[in-house]
Parts: structure tokens; sequence; C-alpha cells
């Protein structure tokens, strides 16, 4: 009720709860809210480890899984996402990837009731978490459950016809070990090897049964969210800096090797990469596959029993998830542009770069079986325990550069003013990025003004402008709470009452306990009512829609059917009949309990060597920036440094061309305005030609910028493909967001502060001829000739730009030879003068004629010097000097 300015907004109708709930259950605790968060974190982190080890561990074995917890744990896009992005909804979400396939695997292939509790609390746990990391898992999760369905039916059906082959046999082999028996099972009318059996069927009714379980645990959530999204304004989430194509991984920097973070960056730059053990865990994982494919089909003499490799099981695993890692990693990449714009709802996703959340899962598992692979080549028990632990010291050790992070600001407690002057300062309204959970009657954003002197006092907001009323009207408070406002009301005469809070459905309001009618007001979405003259008690309640209601008993349902098999899955006895590939040496639990502890030491004790990862640059100094300035911008801001900015940009055809421009920015003192920057591209005659403008540079409102650190800017500008192929100049300022007005640079009062020079390069023209159509003064070649439709078209190359500046005249002449009308000047409108041409450039030069209804005959084109007026002498393409030094073009009529 406090988001929104104070006008309320349904943000826990549509944001996951996961996040919040188990943060307010630390909070509980006595922790401040901030601290509370970090537990929360903190938790996830394990969650992460936790999972992934018990996943990999019933297909690989405890040694290789805990190499794939580490793996999932220090990658740099989750320490990213943990220190710097902050999208603690979506980090939440994929603690729980790992964790729902162990489940749904011990759901199938083991069958005690204690996985399904599982499967059913992970799957609902991904859905209190986050939509959107659901919709990615979702996929791959539907296809690993039918491949253990269709596998965990076929290896069922397989052992039944060895049993009745040799009673012997099926004491000692298990479904999925190797066997020796060579019999075929078609030669068994008895048994047919088939999925469509009792093996098949009675593992599918589990999962459905556990899917079903997990949807509707989550159902008070989900449901409404989804059927309710029509009433918010869901529109902005595909559009401008959401939109996918805007956000694709480049194959460098999703390969990229990590880097140092600067501390005293406020946004260090952190790459999106897959990262180094990632990268390496994936390809040993490839390598492992090729060598189980060559042992599974190679002629070796040895026994299927006697190689402890030939695991089908395992295999097929590794299989399955190297297909999904090249999945996850092209749908990153901009080569699937065409996939997304094909793919209904894949656009949702927003950021093709979310795809590193499975991409990373399966490059885990991958590491897994790599290392299966190594650990069977290790004789010595106390052999391999070694190498393990240098291959998860060597994981770390390859992201020890994101360990260290800058400390997080102490927030403590936030009250809901700090909530309301963060919506002020940020202009993030409900802590959303474009207002996307605003109500869609709600057309414009509430203004702060209206309520903020009540949250500035720390007093209950009145929702009822008192002056609404007439003067001799008394309008108390009477209760105000998230789900309800009542105030007293004593007016002499009847007046219409506009309370400040925005509609959405569930909203009731009542009039002396008794339903009263309201209208909702245009553009504001504000819930409008007549109160009449006497004393009356009005109460406006949020109260629930069928799809809430519906969903609220769903979840209670479910929650008592849980509660109904967890207690029946405690009573029974735990008899597993799914056994692991491998076992560990030593007890799985005291592994991955000493490993945890083992690392929590570790990494305090490291602490102290925090400054040999990263960097310390001086503020106005920044170590990353390629060119380091000194522009003061007033006495607020100063630009600090510049990346190296592109000597050309190549044109396409037709579209944009993108170019970064990397800035570096500091405030000098604390900041009371917010202020935005803007990035120019200006032809040489000072027309603005390409413009991107950023409100909050990086999303951070300058207000929040610490004096003491600097903050880096990567501005991309759109340039479209229609802008003349010469060069521009690249200017940068800073302007305050709600005037308008540019600070002035010190000292000498320029509003624009030029960071270089720029070329455009256009896609190069098809020429109809090989030799040019005439040479001017033996450098400038007139390459191709043509009008259409009172346009002449001219292509010109030089290979030696003249000094002088020379001029271009075009005659257009009738049939006798007169002068009609001419075009003189340099190309591109005057923006191209002749010194400027790059060598060997196809200059397109355009220029329209207004013959005034006399038809052309023909045009006579040629250079001089605008100074004397004497012409360039100018051959034909055979060499041969042409009359007035002017080639003469015949118009086709």
């Amino acid at each position: 009720t406090d988001l929104a300015l104070g006008h309320g907004m349904p943000i826990f109708s549509y944001a996951p709860p996961f996040l919040y709930q188990l943060t307010q259950l630390f909070h509980l605790t006595g922790l401040p809210l901030d601290e509370s968060m970090k537990a929360t974190v903190i938790f996830d982190f394990l969650l992460y480890s936790a999972g992934m080890f018990l996943f990999a561990r019933r297909i690989y074995g405890s040694r290789p899984a805990l190499l794939a917890a580490a793996v999932y744990v220090y990658a740099p896009y989750r320490l990213r996402e943990a220190y710097i992005q902050g999208n603690y909804g979506q980090f939440s979400g994929l603690a729980f990837y790992p964790i729902i396939c162990w489940a749904f695997h011990g759901v199938i292939t083991d069958g005690h009731p204690r996985y399904i509790v599982a499967a059913a609390l992970s799957l609902a746990g991904l859905l209190f978490s986050h939509n959107i990391s659901f919709m990615l898992f979702a996929p791959l999760l539907a296809a690993y459950l039918l491949f253990l369905l269709i596998w965990q039916g076929m290896t069922k059906a397989e052992a039944n016809i060895e049993t009745s082959n040799s009673p012997l046999q099926s004491q000692t082999s298990g479904p999925l070990s190797p066997s020796s028996n060579d019999s075929s099972p078609n030669s068994h009318p008895h048994y047919q090897l088939s999925i469509i059996n009792y093996q098949f069927l009675l593992p599918l009714l589990r999962t459905i049964t556990a899917g079903l379980l997990g949807l509707g645990l989550a159902a008070i959530f989900w449901l409404p969210a989804f059927g309710e999204r029509h009433d918010i304004k869901l529109e902005g989430i595909t559009q401008g800096f959401f939109d996918f194509r805007e956000n694709f991984i480049s194959l460098p920097e999703l390969l990229s090797p990590p880097q140092p973070l600067d501390v005293t960056a406020i946004n260090p730059e952190f790459p999106l990469s897959l990262g180094l053990p990632q990268i390496a865990g994936a390809v040993l994982g490839f390598i492992a596959l090729l060598v189980f494919l060559w042992q599974l089909f190679s002629q070796s003499k040895k026994r299927p029993q006697e190689n402890k490799l030939n695991s089908p099981f395992a295999i097929l695993h590794s299989q399955f998830f190297a297909l999904a890692f090249l999945l996850y990693a092209f749908l990153a990449l901009p080569y699937s542009q065409s996939l997304w714009e094909t793919v209904p709802l894949l656009e949702l996703t927003e950021f093709p770069w979310r795809m590193l959340g499975p991409l990373i899962f399966c490059a885990a598992v991958l590491t897994a079986a790599g290392w299966w692979l190594i650990d069977h080549q290790i004789g010595r028990p106390s052999s391999r325990l070694i190498a393990l632990g240098l291959a998860v010291a060597t994981v770390i050790a390859l992201n020890a550069y994101y360990l260290y992070p800058s400390q997080f600001i102490p927030w403590g407690t936030p009250t809901p003013a700090d909530a309301f002057r963060y919506e002020v300062i940020s202009g993030a309204i409900g802590t959303t990025s474009t207002g996307e959970f605003l109500p869609r009657w709600a057309q414009q954003h509430p203004e702060p003004d209206t309520l903020w002197p009540d949250y500035e006092a720390d007093r209950p907001p009145q929702k009822i402008d008192p002056t609404a009323g007439p003067a001799a009207a008394r309008i108390d408070i009477a209760d105000h709470r998230a789900e309800l406002d009542a105030w007293r009301i004593d007016t002499p005469e009847s007046f219409v009452a506009t309370i400040r809070t925005l509609y959405w459905p569930g909203w009731q309001l009542y009039l002396n306990e008794q339903p009263s009618p309201f209208l909702i007001t245009p553009k504001t979405g504000l819930i409008q009512t007549t109160i009449p003259a006497g004393q009356h008690r009005l109460t406006l309640q949020l109260e629930s829609t069928p799809l809430r209601t519906i969903g609220l008993w769903l979840t209670i349902l479910t929650g008592l059917t849980l509660a109904a098999v967890t207690t029946f899955s405690v009573l029974r006895p735990a008899v597993s009949r799914q056994q692991t590939n491998l076992q560990s040496p030593i007890s799985n639990l005291a592994l991955f309990l000493l490993t945890t502890l083992l690392l929590i030491a570790l990494f305090v004790l490291s602490r102290p060597l925090a400054p040999l990862f990263t960097l310390q640059s001086d503020p106005d100094l920044p170590q990353p920036a390629d060119r380091q300035l000194r522009v003061d911008f007033g006495d607020q801001i100063r630009l600090v440094g510049v990346d190296h900015l592109p000597e050309a940009v190549q044109l396409p055809a037709e579209g944009e061309a993108t170019m970064e421009a990397v800035l570096y920015w500091r405030a000098q003192q604390d900041l009371d305005a917010n202020y935005s920057v803007f990035l120019h591209l200006d032809a040489p005659d000072g027309r603005t030609m390409a413009t991107v403008d950023e409100v909050s540079p990086e999303d951070i409102p300058t207000r929040n910028w610490p004096p003491g650190l600097y903050l880096r800017n990567s501005l991309h500008l759109k340039i479209p493909a229609t802008l003349p192929p010469i060069r521009y100049t690249l200017t940068t300022g800073v302007y305050r967001r709600d005037t308008g007005e540019r600070l002035p640079i010190l000292p000498d009062g320029e509003t624009a502060f030029t960071l270089g020079s720029i070329w455009l390069e256009p896609p190069q023209p098809s020429l109809d001829v090989r030799q040019p159509v005439a040479t001017f003064g033996e450098q400038i070649r007139l390459r191709q000739a043509s009008m259409h439709d009172n346009i002449v078209n001219l292509v010109w190359q030089t290979d030696h730009p003249p000094l002088e500046n020379y001029s271009i005249f075009v005659h257009a002449l009738d049939h006798e030879g007169q002068l009609i009308t001419q075009a003189d000047g340099v190309p591109y409108d005057g923006l191209y003068p002749l010194p400027q041409w790059q060598p060997g450039q196809l200059i397109q030069d355009r220029r329209p004629l207004d013959p005034d209804g006399t038809q052309i005959s023909r045009l006579a084109i040629g250079i001089y010097d605008p100074a004397t007026g004497q012409r360039l002498s100018a051959v034909d393409s055979a060499g041969q000097p042409l009359p007035d030094n002017s080639v003469i073009i015949t118009v086709k009529p």
C-alpha cells in the first residue's frame, strides 16, 4: 500500500514471493532487513551447492558431484548476480534447478513418497521465486522427464526379460546395470520392449502427481498472477531496454576470461561470461562423451560388466545435457535472433543472457561426466581425493577476481518514507523498471507531492483530500493497513471524494458497512465516490477475486495432501530401488559438509588477500579507461575517462548500425538533483544526426552517486543507414532531468564536450561499368552517372584526395544544349568537401534537379575551383580530352 508514491500497487500479486517471505522470516529473528536479505542470499548459495551435489551424485557418484557443485556455485554469472546485479528473485530461482531434477529423478527411478514431496516442494519453490526462470527451465525439465520415463520403461522391461531368462542374474544385476545376457527381448513373447507398459505408466503417474502437487502448492501465486495479467501494464517489458534484440551476448564476451574488478567503480565492468571453469568442464564433458561412445561401440574384447565406464544410463545423461548445453548457448548468442522472433513467448524472457542460468547448470552436469572419466583413471582412493581437491581449488581460483566485491552499503531496516524517497529519486515506481505492475487504469504515474508530507512526518497518509469537501466538512483517518483504509467523515453537504489509491480488482468500498458504488478516474486510475451529507464511516477494503480464492484453496488442499504424503513417507521404510553408479569411500554427507566448511574457512582467512585480486583506482583516474580525462560540468559532475572509440562504423544497406561509447563519470559532491547524459553524432555543419540519452546513466540516479566512486557508462548509439557516409563528431554533455538545462563545461562555458570523430562507411554500391566514365584532374574518377525521376545519381572515387576545395557542377541541358537548371556543390548536401574524401571510397552523390517542366536531354558534369571558376581537366574512359572539361551524359526519355 505504500508503493507507487503511497497510492498502492499490486506488486506482491505479480512478483514471486519466495525472496520476500524468506527475508521476512530472517527479519523476524531480529536481523535488520538488509542483513536478512544477505541471509537469504547465503541460504541460496547453500541450496545451489547441495542441490547440484545431490543431483550429480545420483548419476556420476559423489566425487564428480562435488566438483559439479563447485562449478555450479563458482560461476561469474552467479557472483555477478549476488554482488552487483542484485536480481535476487532470479538468483533464488536458479538454485532450484538441480534440486528439481534430483527429486524427479527419484520420483521416476525410485518411487519413494519422499521424492514426490521433494519434487513438489522444489517445483513450487521455483514458481514462488522467479517466473522467467521457470519459463526457461520448463522445456529442459519436460524433455528430461520424458527422457527418464522412456529410459526407465525400457530398462524395466528389459530387466523383466532377463529375470525370466536367469533368476540368478536378477539377483546380481540391477535394471540400470550393464548385462552380459545376449538374449534378445524379441525372443520372449511374454515381454515387449516398449515404453507403453506398466513399467512406464507407474513412473508416469508418479511424475504427473508430483508435478500437479508442485503446481497446486504454488497456485496461490501463479494462478491469479497469470489469470489477471491483463490488469497490469506488461506491455513495457518487451520494449526499449527490455527488447531482447539489445541484450544478446557476443561470443567473445561469452568466452571472456576473468578480469579484476575496480572497487572504486560504482558498477565495475563484469562480463556476462560463461566462465573458464564452466567452459573447461563442458569441454571435458564433451570429451568424456566421445570416450564413452567410443568404448560403447568399439570392438573391445572386454565383457561389458568388466568395463566400468560402460554405463548407458550415465552416457545418455551426458548426451542429453550436451545437447541442452548447445541449445542454451545458441539462444544466448545473436545468431539465434530469428528463432527469438519466431518462438511464441520467448521474447517475454527479455534478456537472452538469462540463458546463462540453465547453460551453467548443463555445464556443471557435463563437468561431472568429465570428472567421472578422470576419476576412473586414478587408482588409489587417496589420489582421487587429492585430485578432486585440486580441481575444486582451481575452479575457485579462476573466479578469485569476483570473490571480493566492494562492501555493501548498510541500509538497516528502511521505513515507508525511505521507500517513497527511493521511488522519487530513482523514478522506479514501485521498485519496478517500467512501472509494469501499475494497474492498467493508471495511464500516468502518481504525483509525489500529494502524500509526501504525511510520509515525511511519519504519520498515516491522508488519502482523501480534505480540501475536496465543504469547508465545514471533517475527514479523519480511522484505520490504515495494507489491505484497508477507513475514514470518519462528517459533512454538512454531499461532495465527491477522490481516494488516492490506484484501483485494481479486489478493492471494495463500503459506506456505513454497506457496499457503495464508485468510479475509476480516467488517466489517474484513482477511486472516486460521492459522500452524502451527514456522519459516515467510509471503508476501502481489498478483497479476494474468484481466481485468488481458487488459488488459495488449491494451495491449502495441496499443502494438506503433501503433509499426508510426508507422514506416510516417514512411516514407510526407506528401501531404495535405485543404485547410484559410484559409491564414495567416505560418507557422502560428510564429504559435502567437510568441503563446505573448509571453503567457508578458506574464504574468511583469505579476506586479507583481497587487494591482490581487485583494482583500487583513483576516482579521477579510472584504470580501466583507455583515455583519462578531466572535464568538469559545472561543479557537479566530472567526465574522467573514455574508452577508445572506433575510427569507423560500417553502415548496413538498411536499418541501423550500433556504436558503443563507454564514458566514465564521477560526482564531485553529494548531488541534490538527478542529471541525464547525452551522446550526439554531429555533422560538420553542427547538425545532430543521431543521439542517445540516458535519463539515469546505468539506471543509477546521480543523486545516489557517492563522490568517492566513479561510474562506468556504456552508451549505445543507433545510427540510421540513411545518414551520409562522412566524418562526424561525437559530443557528450550533462543536463538536468527536470528542466533540460545543460551544465556548462568549466571554464569556457561550452555545453558539449567533443570526444572525437568517426567515419561512417557505406555498403559498397555495385557498378555497371569497369572503366570510369571520366577522370578529372588525373585523380578524381566519375565511376557512374545516371538520372531517374529528375534525380542525378553519381558515383565518385579517388585515390588521392585534392588539397583544394573544388566544387562539382551538374548542368541539365535541353535538346538544343541550352542550360535548364544546375546543381553545384559537394556531395551529401555540402557536407563532404573533396579534401576530406577517403582514398578508394565509392561516394554516392545524389542531386535532385528542378527542370520546371522542361525535358532534360543531356547532363554536363565537371569539377571546378569556386575561387577562380577554372575547371579541372577532364578525359574520357579512353583517356581522350573532353570538350569544355565536362562529360556529357545522355538522358534516356
